[in-house]
């Protein structure tokens, strides 16, 4: 059956093919879409630990007579100390010391905070002397679990007083 070459529109076949095509294209698009979703989560990680390293070593440098006090193992929790004012609280006079164990402490907590923080997060400090010099190395890791049941860490040194 031909129609003698004046044939148009599409026939039956062209167009199923037409819409396979199309579903793995959107399948793909789809795949990607879930991949980037993913990613995303992970980067907001990521950020979450960069930022608690900064925070904690302004807090080491802004304290700097408390040196060693700042030493933290992921199962050292720090202390609160009322070293900080609240909306209805004023802070106490702390010591150097008393002070760095208390900026470990609100560290830890915001880590591991629900929202905020990082899932399993935690974190740990060490501090190594440089010889002949008053300055010391510090060593900050923060440590978290992702859904992938991997776990990750972002290591920042630097060296302060």
């Amino acid at each position: 059956m031909t129609n003698g070459g004046n044939a148009r529109g599409f026939t039956l076949l062209e167009v199923l093919i037409g819409v396979v095509v199309l579903s793995i294209g959107m399948l793909g698009v789809a795949a990607l879409l879930i991949n980037s979703l993913q990613n995303s989560g992970s980067a907001i990680f990521r950020t979450r630990a960069v930022m608690f390293a900064e925070d904690m070593a302004d807090r080491i440098r802004a304290n700097s007579a408390a040196g060693a006090s700042y030493v933290a193992t992921t199962a050292t929790t720090g202390v609160d100390g009322n070293c900080s004012d609240t909306d209805t609280t004023d802070a106490t006079d702390c010591t150097s010391q008393a002070l760095a164990l208390h900026d470990i402490f609100q560290w830890k907590t915001r880590l591991a905070a629900p929202r905020t923080g990082l899932p399993a997060g935690d974190g740990s400090i060490s501090r190594v002397p440089i010889a002949g010099s008053t300055l010391a190395t510090y060593t900050i890791t923060v440590q978290w679990s992702e859904k992938d049941g991997n776990d990750y860490d972002y290591v920042m040194t630097f060296q302060a007083t």
